[in-house]
């Protein structure tokens, strides 16, 4: 019922407060993700940091940030340098289906693909790259392979 009907919550600011509580993941692999949330292809889906500057410190994805570029940008822009696909998301009928939910982000939504990064991680780039270069170690180049 909380989820339906609001609660009075006294709340930190000694002010009570109608608080209706909101549970929501989305849990999708990192294509559908991409396109939920019209973030180009190899971006980061919580961050808006670009693929060259991974180690700074940036701001979250927001559906007021992506809007407000959106507003001020041109597409292409946003394409290449903010990595929001903007024509997707002025097209009413494919914009994130939380845009005009008043409590839901999308981008708040996305849990992180963690099947798809320990694969491509820890068992493609690392643990196989490992095994060859031991085989080849140790057997050489012509048997290894």
């Amino acid at each position: 019922p909380a989820m339906i009907v609001p609660e009075i919550i006294l709340c930190g600011n000694k002010y009570y407060q109608h608080i209706t509580y909101a549970l929501a993941a989305y849990i999708a692999d990192y294509k559908e993700q991409v396109l939920l949330s019209c973030i180009i292809w190899n971006w980061c889906l919580k961050c808006l940091t670009d693929w060259e500057s991974l180690d700074d410190d940036t701001l979250c994805h927001c559906c007021v940030h992506a809007n407000t570029m959106i507003k001020e940008f041109d597409f292409y822009k946003l394409w290449d340098k903010h990595g929001i696909v903007g024509d997707i998301v002025v097209g009413v009928a494919l914009q994130p289906f939380t845009n005009n939910f008043l409590h839901a982000d999308i981008y708040t939504m996305l849990s992180p693909d963690i099947l798809h990064q320990l694969i491509k991680g820890g068992f493609k780039d690392h643990l196989v790259n490992w095994v060859k270069c031991y085989l080849t170690h140790v057997h050489g180049k012509t048997e290894a392979e």
